[in-house]
Order: structure tokens, then C-alpha cells, then sequence
């Protein structure tokens, strides 16, 4: 059996007007992988139980530079995001926040 080929063109979906890929393959990885991730932990109970968990999960073991894109893509379109994964980044967003308290 052949093995299938992968094509370097973006998904119709990921073209802005001029044609261009509006998302970068890391950034539709990462899309993918938190929403995996999120789908795998809904046994938790409700979304915000399974987000908390998802969070988590990415706080410990994602690297700093894919948890900025996460939130990053959030903040300025998040639609490929399932419920749980974009309550999941406003939870590891709020944890690296800096505080507002200043005395």
C-alpha cells in the first residue's frame, strides 16, 4: 500500500482573500492538539472541570513559546477552538497574567 502524500497547500478554509494562509502550521498543530487534548479530558465532568484540566495539562508540559501562540490565536480569532480548549487558554491566560494587586 502507497503511502499517502501530504500536500503543502493550506486548507480552503485557512485562505484570507489575497490567497494567503491566515494561520501558520504550527499555530493549526497546536489547534489540533488542544482540542485533542480537551476532547480526551470532557470525563472530568462539565467544561469548566475539563478545562481546568486541559490548562494544567498545557501549564506543565507545553513550552512557553507554543502557550503564547495558543493564547495569542485566541485573542485575535480562536474560532478554530472547541468550547473547552478556548475555556482552557482564558485559564492559562489568567495564570500568567501579571497580578493587578500593587501595594
Amino acid at each position: 500500500m502507497k503511502p499517502r502524500q501530504r500536500s503543502n497547500e493550506p486548507a480552503a478554509r485557512d485562505l484570507d482573500a489575497t490567497g494567503e494562509s491566515g494561520m501558520s502550521e504550527s499555530t493549526a498543530s497546536l489547534i489540533k492538539m488542544i482540542n485533542q487534548i480537551s476532547a480526551n479530558n470532557r470525563h472530568h465532568g462539565d467544561d469548566a472541570q475539563a478545562a481546568e484540566q486541559v490548562a494544567t495539562h498545557l501549564k506543565k508540559f507545553w513550552a512557553r513559546s507554543m502557550k503564547r501562540q495558543i493564547i495569542a490565536y485566541a485573542d485575535t480569532d480562536g474560532s478554530e477552538l472547541s468550547p473547552v480548549s478556548r475555556l482552557a487558554v482564558e485559564r492559562l491566560k489568567a495564570w500568567y497574567q501579571p497580578s493587578e494587586k500593587t501595594a
